[in-house]
């Protein structure tokens, strides 16, 4: 037990280490002292799983000021993995899939994030911006798809989000709202809604929500076949244009 305690102590002073490299911007002396801090910790109990996962949080910020975004990705999963629970995980998880371009999937993870965390600004703020770049062209879609993330929303929000989204996705399949709906992930959205079970799922089920929802996910082969037939004629129109010019 004393051995347990002294390791737990050495890896708080490590970490509170590599906390002041980092306010120096000293990025890689923080990462190798995060490092040193992780191999003293067996991650047996929960109270080292969760300083591991703060650990690997940290050294994902490291990666990103560093500008490997990948590395910051896998230490940031590594981060959720120990600690699901904990919101900056997810976060964290959001940050790096941002930086790797990958926008619709940063956009799940932030909407993770928020159910941990509804009130938390710095994540509200990171879903406000993920929105503005993914839905710049069609907001109101956005909002509702987000919505529908909200599994603590009530059966009539619940029901008035799905069905803006299945309007303007199906009744008149405008451009912009179906390559906003693949870019941002929305069929995994809507899968994640359909198999939520939250508080409200059997009210969801009554008032017509679920049966809106199918309509979107039947759709789904539909609206690829569609954003493929829009795709090859921006293709065919860029080659025309580059044969004229």
């Amino acid at each position: 037990l004393q051995l347990a305690a002294e390791c737990w102590m050495e890896a708080k002073a490590l970490q509170e280490e590599g906390k002041a490299y980092f306010s120096q911007k000293k990025y890689k002396e923080a990462l190798r002292s995060y490092a040193a801090a992780l191999s003293h910790l067996k991650q047996d109990s929960d109270t080292e799983k969760e300083q591991a996962a703060a650990l690997r949080a940290n050294r994902s910020l490291c990666c990103l000021q560093l500008g490997d975004n990948e590395l910051a990705l896998a230490e940031a999963e590594q981060a959720k993995v120990l600690s699901p629970a904990w919101p900056k995980a997810h976060f964290r998880v959001a940050t790096a899939l941002k930086a790797c371009g990958r926008l619709g999937d940063a956009r799940l993870a932030t909407c993770e994030a928020l159910r941990l965390a509804p009130k938390d600004g710095t994540i509200q703020a990171l879903q406000k911006e993920l929105r503005q770049e993914l839905f710049a062209d069609c907001s109101a879609f956005g909002e509702a798809l987000d919505a529908l993330e909200d599994f603590n929303r009530s059966p009539e929000e619940t029901k008035r989000a799905a069905q803006v989204v299945k309007d303007m996705l199906l009744s008149d399949v405008k451009e912009d709202v179906l390559r906003a709906f693949m870019a941002s992930a929305g069929s995994k959205t809507i899968f994640r809604r359909q198999n939520a079970m939250g508080d409200n799922w059997q009210e969801e089920a009554r008032n017509g929500t679920m049966s809106l929802l199918s309509e979107i996910t039947k759709a789904g082969p539909q609206l690829e076949e569609e954003l493929v037939r829009l795709n090859q004629e921006a293709e065919a129109l860029e080659g025309s244009c580059n044969a004229a010019g």
